[in-house]
């Protein structure tokens, strides 16, 4: 059987220190998703299971271990930057064009002598 010690949660991760008396099932009542959160015992990545298809769980050995589930927010930072560069550029493109415009247009304008 595996007892919990201790757990720190927030919206991105969970951190559990669990004991083991022998290796052990350790089952969180949150949906299954393994593709953004990160699983690591002891700090060793690890797979998350699938558990009655619903649920996450890990397989714990035995004696004191840390298990961490970790939301990967890569892709979201990666979109987020390229969202920017995409933003910078086109006010930089729209100032440009209106900095052209403005002076191609005071050129053509007559300056008032025959």
């Amino acid at each position: 059987s595996a007892v919990m010690l201790d757990m720190q949660r927030s919206a991105e991760s969970v951190t559990m220190d669990v004991r083991a008396d022998g290796e052990a099932l350790l089952v969180l009542s949150e949906l299954f998703y393994p593709e953004r959160w990160r699983l690591s015992v002891d700090g060793r990545s690890q797979p998350t299971l699938k558990v009655d298809a619903l649920i996450r769980g890990v397989v714990v050995p035995s004696g004191e271990h840390v298990v961490s589930f970790v939301y990967d927010r890569s892709r979201f930072e990666t979109g987020r930057r390229v969202s920017l560069a995409a933003t910078l550029l086109s006010l930089a493109l729209m100032v440009s064009g209106f900095v052209t415009g403005r002076s191609s247009s005071a050129k053509s304008r007559p300056s008032g002598k025959p």
